[in-house]
C-alpha cells in the first residue's frame, strides 16, 4: 500500500482535503471525519481517491470489511484559520456525489452575503429560498450564486427544484 496524499499532519478542520492511496490488496477504502465516513472512488487499478471534509480531532484511513473496519492510517487535526467555529458537516439530501462546499457554518447573518457552491450530479436547477427563490448559476454539475440573507424567513433553505419539485438539499438557521 503506498498512501500519496495527505503524507503530513495535522490536517486542517473546515476544509476540504483530497486523499490517495494506491493499493491492490484492499477493495474498499474509507475515510472516518468526525461522524461522516466517506468511500474512496476505486479507479478499478488500485488508486482510491476522494475528497474529505475535515472535523473533528482525528481522521481514520480504514479497509472496509462486510461487518467491520480495520484502521490503515489516522491523522491529528488543527482548526483552520478560515474558520472561527468548530466545523460540522451539513446535512446533505442525498447521494454522496452531491457536496455542499460553501457557506459549511449551520447558522448564516441577516445583512450579510455568502456565496453558495454546491456540487450535485443528479441535480438540473438548485435554489436558495430565503424570502424569494434565488437560481444557483449551474456550470456542469456545480451551482454557484451569491445570496444576500434578509431573513424574512426563519431558515434559509437550498431546494433542488429539478423537474419542478422543491426537495431540500439543506437548511441552514439564521441569526441576527
Amino acid at each position: 500500500m503506498q498512501l500519496i496524499e495527505p503524507l503530513y499532519e495535522p490536517l486542517p478542520r473546515g476544509e476540504f482535503v483530497n486523499f490517495t492511496v494506491r493499493t491492490t490488496e484492499y477493495d474498499k477504502l474509507v475515510v472516518k471525519s468526525g461522524e461522516l465516513e466517506i468511500e474512496l472512488e476505486n479507479d478499478g487499478n488500485g488508486l482510491f481517491t476522494g475528497e474529505v471534509y475535515i472535523m473533528g480531532t482525528e481522521i481514520l484511513l480504514l479497509i472496509s470489511y462486510p461487518r467491520y473496519y480495520s484502521k490503515i492510517a489516522n491523522y491529528s487535526t488543527i482548526l483552520s484559520p478560515k474558520v472561527d467555529v468548530e466545523p460540522t458537516y451539513p446535512t446533505r439530501y442525498s447521494a454522496p456525489s452531491n457536496v455542499l462546499y460553501s457557506p459549511l457554518l449551520n447558522t448564516l447573518k441577516i445583512g450579510k452575503s455568502y456565496e453558495f457552491k454546491i456540487k450535485c450530479k443528479k441535480c438540473e436547477k438548485l435554489a436558495v429560498l430565503d424570502d424569494t427563490y434565488r437560481n444557483l448559476t449551474k456550470n456542469g454539475d456545480i451551482f454557484t450564486g451569491t445570496v444576500n440573507i434578509t431573513g424574512k424567513n426563519s431558515d434559509v433553505k437550498i431546494l433542488d427544484m429539478t423537474n419542478n419539485s422543491k426537495k431540500p438539499f439543506y437548511k441552514y438557521k439564521i441569526s441576527y
